[in-house]
């Protein structure tokens, strides 16, 4: 992890602005967390062959030809019905949907709004999973709009790796975004509407997305999002191809964004605490030329170590300055974990997670074998914008995963869900469960932060459940004919019991038994 850290920071150290030791008005640093910004706005190909990773120009040229090479392919996923997207063993964009009011609303395309660096334009390679090098596209949906317009931007990220003729694995970030141009940024490389960049925006209220995208070979492994109630279905396109629809509601999640400047006080005191262990961005580095610069490190949501260092030392991380609404989904290729249930996640697609805390140690769950759990740990400011900040986490998982690795054969098991914070307390959650398409889906929400740790653990039918008293709701309905017996935890000590109250009106009486059992309309409890 140690290594992960470092290599983390030495990449991101940006110089802005040198300045001399009496000239320091513009002297700065800065520090981030965030992962909702688009990772490349135009398509590139890298030549690995010499070690470091350059761009490739003028197409598959000698030293970028991936059948002697070593290549890294970052490009969009074409649209289905464009040429670029025609080919079987490509993967394409078929549709895309908003829920407007309750109504579905296909997104419509809006033409000649973005284009690609044509020095680094690349054609076809079907054989290797390569599309024509594409540029992301701008949409409309009818009836949805955003402070900023009615433009959003569908952000289909892929990247695959060639080495020698053999394809590797490919990751894929798809992003839909509130999309505007902010005329103090030039795009014209790229041939944008205007000649300016597209900007991405945050959702003011959250939107239901849905996406479905058409796969040349079927994916595997783990997805993970920033969506609320993700859902996944997985079937057969029109053209033989694996479609997989990923839909949920767009999910506001904290990101801290810090600026000091030495010649604030305030502000140069406690960069100096911040910097304890970041000795590369003390006030007191110097250029070769023995010069001070403004310099500045954004971490990626993973970076849950750093985080929970300096928020330990530093009171003013525990709040988060923005929220940001976004709608994402992430694949996790390769995942390997070192224990004896590893098999149990090296075929198919094995599930989907995600949750709104603005760090995670790992962003999809890892088995414990001690207690035979999936656990996810997780950390976020207490406040965000200064209110208390109120945690949700969704997992969903294959059948055939879930019966592999709780070496289940029922499909109607009992689940423990349980939220730890970071000193052991036990955390009131409200926790639900249910089956869908193939995969187990659990819930847990309402829980604080600053440090958690969520397990979910699946019991053989007929197991008796740990014992719990903090559960704040029952299990959703199930769409399967057969109820699911699915038991919500949290830690704790008490057997949940429905209760029994009679209710009257006038002579008549009623007996209501439930967990929260409430008289019906019209009736007083006796």
């Amino acid at each position: 992890m140690l290594k992960k850290i470092i290599t983390i920071a030495i990449l991101f150290f940006v110089s802005l602005t040198p300045a001399h030791a009496d000239e320091l008005s513009y002297l700065n640093r800065t520090i981030s967390w965030s992962d909702s910004s688009p990772i490349h706005q135009s398509p590139v190909a890298y030549s690995y062959s010499n070690g470091s990773g350059s761009p490739c120009e003028g197409g598959w040229k000698t030293g970028c030809d991936p059948k002697i090479g070593e290549i890294e392919v970052v490009n969009f996923v074409p649209n289905c019905d464009s040429p670029a997207g025609s080919d079987m063993r490509l993967d394409c964009i078929d549709s895309v949907f908003a829920n407007v009011d309750g109504k579905r609303v296909k997104g419509k395309r809006v033409i000649n709004q973005n284009g690609i660096d044509s020095r680094y334009s690349f054609s076809e390679i079907a054989e290797y999973g390569v599309a024509k090098s594409s540029a992301y596209e701008i949409y409309t949906f009818e009836g949805l709009s955003h402070s900023k317009g009615n433009l959003y931007m569908v952000y289909p990220w892929s990247s695959k790796w060639i080495s020698k003729g053999i394809r590797g694995d490919s990751t894929y970030v798809f992003l839909i975004a509130p999309a505007y141009q902010d005329p103090m940024w030039n795009c014209a490389l790229l041939h944008t509407a205007n000649d300016l960049c597209w900007q991405m925006g945050s959702f003011t209220n959250n939107v239901e997305f849905s996406l479905d995208v058409r796969f040349g070979d079927a994916p595997s492994g783990w997805f993970s999002g920033r969506l609320t109630d993700p859902s996944i279905r997985i079937s057969k396109a029109v053209d033989g191809r694996s479609l997989v629809s990923f839909t949920g509601v767009s999910q506001a999640v904290p990101s801290i964004n810090k600026n000091y400047y030495f010649i604030n006080e305030t502000e140069r005191d406690e960069w100096t605490k911040v910097s304890k262990n970041l000795p590369g961005l003390s006030w007191d580095v110097l250029s070769k030329s023995g010069m001070r610069y403004s310099s500045g490190i954004p971490y990626p949501s993973d970076a849950i170590q750093q985080y929970e260092e300096i928020v330990s030392r530093v009171p003013n991380f525990n709040n988060a300055d923005e929220l940001k609404n976004i709608w994402r989904v992430d694949s996790k290729p390769g995942v390997n974990w070192s224990s004896d249930k590893s098999e149990c996640i090296n075929s198919g697609l094995t599930g989907v997670v995600s949750s709104n805390s603005m760090t995670y140690a790992n962003s999809i769950p890892t088995w414990d074998a001690a207690s035979s759990s999936l656990v996810y740990s997780m950390a976020s400011p207490h406040t965000a914008l200064g209110k208390e900040f109120v945690g949700r986490y969704d997992l969903l998982i294959s059948e055939q995963a879930a019966k592999c690795l709780w070496s289940l054969k029922s499909l109607t098991p009992s689940a423990e869900i349980n939220v730890t914070g970071a000193n052991g307390e036990k955390k009131i959650i409200t926790a639900t469960s249910k089956i869908a398409d193939g995969f187990y889906k659990f819930t847990a929400a309402g829980f604080t932060f600053s440090s958690n740790k969520i397990s979910v653990k699946m019991l053989s039918e007929g197991s008796n459940p740990i014992k719990t008293s903090q559960i704040d709701s029952q299990p959703s309905p199930m769409p399967s004919a057969t109820p699911i017996p699915l038991a919500m935890q949290s830690p704790a000590s008490v057997v949940v019991k429905k209760v029994k109250i009679t209710c009257v009106k006038g002579k008549a009486q009623k007996t209501i038994t439930a967990v929260k059992p409430n008289c019906p309309t019209g009736y007083k409890k006796k």
